[in-house]
């Protein structure tokens, strides 16, 4: 140690530790020493004393706790491409994204229990991506094989202006009529009543209406797949897209004769107990329909059409029904959003899903 006047003194350790020294002998270690070797034992090595740095030894070192970002942006990667992958290509991107940084993540020691979901999502999403594609393949080449395919939901068959005269024995137009509504007086109502002679229905069919002015134009149209029964049938709507035209006619395109099913259909609805009750705004006629079919009825639109004490048709209202089995009963209402006048007269028709 050095000391400089004026001056703080300062320690100096010594380079190597001060051996420490041993202990005494003791009798009863001599003695012990002298019976192993009557015995012709090895005495034991004496200890030793003073210092002896440690072996070294290799101990890993763990990835920190909070390093996991990459875990984590294959989790998110893969939620997203689960959510999304419907998306064409998309789903296929984001799907190797969450595989790529899952793989990385589990090669760094990072969370399995983030790395590894998001590869299976990120693998599932690849999956549905390319089973959308496929199904988008195949719609494209159906369009460009047969461009009517695609948006045909009904038999195969040609459609035609349709009069009220049955053509080959089609549709026919029995009757149609219009109005302005009540509570918008830009919006027409409309309802058109369709004979089917044939003893065939007409099987989730295309049928537009359009609206015509005075000078025949089309101002707006609507247009709605329908099943239709043998005799007659009802459908009903409303043009809201008039922009001040005012309807004069109606057009009605249907399917023609070549639509119609091969088969009769087996049973219809019975349609009974029409009531009609009526509070300051609407009046609801309510019935019940008792189904004939042989199978269940998945559903039924039943039109209920309002006439006047001289014939005309005055209005028209929809209800529905759920599925029935057959032989069974249900009851259905029809609210016409306006009060109807004293002495109205109800007709309901209906259709099946």
């Amino acid at each position: 140690m050095s000391e400089t006047p004026g001056s703080p003194e300062y320690y100096t350790p010594p380079s190597e530790p001060t051996p420490v020294p041993p202990p005494a002998p003791m009798i009863g270690d001599a003695a012990q020493q002298w019976t192993l070797q009557q015995e012709g034992a090895e005495p034991p090595a004496p200890p030793q004393y003073g210092y002896a740095p440690p072996p070294y030894a290799h101990v890993p070192v763990p990835a920190p706790r909070g390093a996991q970002g990459l875990a984590i942006t294959a989790l998110v990667l893969g939620i997203v491409g689960l959510v999304t992958g419907w998306i064409p290509g998309w789903g296929v991107l984001i799907g190797v994204a969450a595989i790529i940084f899952g793989a990385i993540a589990l090669a760094k020691r990072q969370s399995k229990g983030m790395a590894i979901p998001g590869i299976v999502m990120g693998v599932v999403s690849i999956i549905f991506s390319a089973i959308v594609i496929v199904f988008i393949v195949i719609g494209a080449n159906t369009i460009a094989d047969d461009p009517d395919s695609w948006f045909s939901y009904g038999p195969s068959g040609g459609e035609t202006t349709l009069g009220p005269e049955s053509v080959d024995g089609g549709l026919a137009v029995a009757e149609t009529a219009m109005g302005v509504t009540e509570w918008d007086a830009e919006t027409t109502w409309f309802v058109v009543i369709l004979e089917n002679p044939s003893d065939m229905p007409y099987v989730s069919s295309e049928i537009t209406v359009n609206a015509l002015d005075a000078s025949g134009a089309v101002v707006d149209t609507y247009w709605t797949y329908q099943t239709l029964p043998s005799g007659e049938s009802a459908l009903t709507g409303a043009f809201y897209d008039l922009n001040g035209a005012e309807v004069d006619s109606l057009e009605v395109v249907g399917p023609s004769a070549d639509a119609l099913a091969t088969e009769p259909a087996t049973g219809g609805l019975d349609i009974s107990g029409l009531t009609a009750t009526t509070d300051d705004y609407f009046t609801t006629v309510s019935g019940t329909a008792t189904s004939s079919f042989t199978e269940t009825a998945e559903g039924a639109t039943i039109i209920m059409v309002a006439r006047d004490a001289g014939g005309t048709i005055i209005g028209a209202a929809t209800g529905w029904l759920d599925p029935l089995d057959p032989g069974a009963t249900a009851t259905f209402d029809a609210m016409f959003y306006e009060v109807m006048p004293e002495g109205t007269a109800y007709e309901a028709y209906w259709t099946t899903y």
